[in-house]
């Protein structure tokens, strides 16, 4: 039983040693960067105000139009270069949407130049710098947008700002919003933080099945590691009832294994469990089930839809507003500024 212990707990810890050190190092950097992504502070200092005119069409009638009638979706009122645009999502996972809110009619694909302007007006807002603008794309995902959330508003304009920091802005085709920012140095650090540590290759993030299959049977394998040197530990400790005699680098590998082996096994335990092996770790996000049942969407709705400038008027809203929602609850149509 020794030698088989030893022969799985060697050749475990020449494949897999590497990855676990690199693993603990590269989860020290997450504690400090983060992957990329647009904070909601961010995302509303960059986003424009919304147009006091041009909402001809009402957000009940846009959601009935699109197909996102009974309200569990919500309709986002936003801004596009000057206009006024709607932008839902309707049910079953489908891509996001934009209309002009002047007619109702789609919004037609962003184009590269039309996406520069985008991004020269959210850097402008944000305080960021520009140089020379350059525009790759539409692309469908790269390093920093394979995400599955980001998914709905694929394919992407990414802008490079040209700015000292190296800004790089993803603007959705779909929505014409930017949707991620990065910089240079928050790409680089990404490289041995979260890129190493998920295992998150962009080839291989973009297949889910297969990225998490690896990630299984990587974790799976390094917490063998860990438990085979336990046992090893164990076994000799119980065989001469007077603890390890080993000195020197055996010594040493022996006692660090013990001390430091079961709360490596625990932690090695969780990142096993966290890519959703059982669905007590799933993402906790509401089924449209339980959005209608909270919603009260079964209730026929009390009141007559509320248009975006006599909703802005009774509520007493000054501008500058830049982010908006139309849903509808038990109680009605309601309009939130956000």
């Amino acid at each position: 039983m020794n030698r088989r212990l030893q022969r799985i707990h060697r050749w475990l810890g020449s494949l897999l040693g590497v990855l676990v050190l690199a693993w603990l190092l590269s989860g020290v950097v997450m504690m400090y960067v983060g992957f990329p992504s647009l904070t909601r502070a961010e995302r509303l200092a960059g986003a424009g105000e919304l147009p006091a005119l041009g909402w001809t069409v009402d957000p009940a009638e846009m959601a009935r139009r699109a197909g996102a009638g009974d309200g569990a979706s919500p309709v986002l009122l936003g801004e596009f270069l000057g206009r006024a645009v709607y932008r839902l999502r309707p049910e079953g996972g489908a891509p996001w949407s934009t209309f002009l809110a002047e007619e109702g009619s789609p919004l037609p694909e962003v184009t590269s130049a039309q996406a520069a302007e985008v991004a020269r007006r959210f850097a402008a807002r944000s305080g960021l710098t520009t140089g020379n603008v350059r525009v790759t794309g539409p692309i469908p995902l790269d390093q920093w947008t394979v995400s599955s959330p980001l998914d709905a508003l694929r394919p992407f304009h990414r802008v490079s700002l040209g700015d000292v920091a190296g800004t790089e802005l993803y603007v959705s085709v779909r929505t014409g919003e930017v949707v991620r920012d990065t910089g240079r140095r928050e790409r680089a650090w990404n490289w041995v933080g979260a890129v190493t540590h998920w295992v998150y290759p962009a080839i291989l993030r973009q297949h889910v099945l297969a990225w998490r299959t690896t990630g299984r049977v990587l974790s799976l394998g390094a917490l063998m590691l860990v438990l085979t040197g336990l046992a090893l530990a164990w076994r000799r400790a119980s065989r001469n009832g007077r603890g390890f005699q080993f000195r020197g680098v055996r010594g040493f590998h022996t006692w660090a294994g013990v001390v430091f082996g079961v709360p490596l096994a625990a932690w090695l335990l969780s990142g096993f469990l966290s890519f959703r092996i059982v669905p007590l770790f799933d993402d906790g996000e509401p089924t449209q089930a339980q959005l209608r049942a909270w919603q009260g969407l079964d209730v026929a709705p009390a009141s007559k839809p509320l248009g975006w400038e006599a909703a802005r008027a009774a509520a007493g809203l000054p501008h500058p507003i830049v982010a908006a929602e139309w849903r509808r609850d038990g109680a009605g149509e309601l309009l939130v500024v956000r």
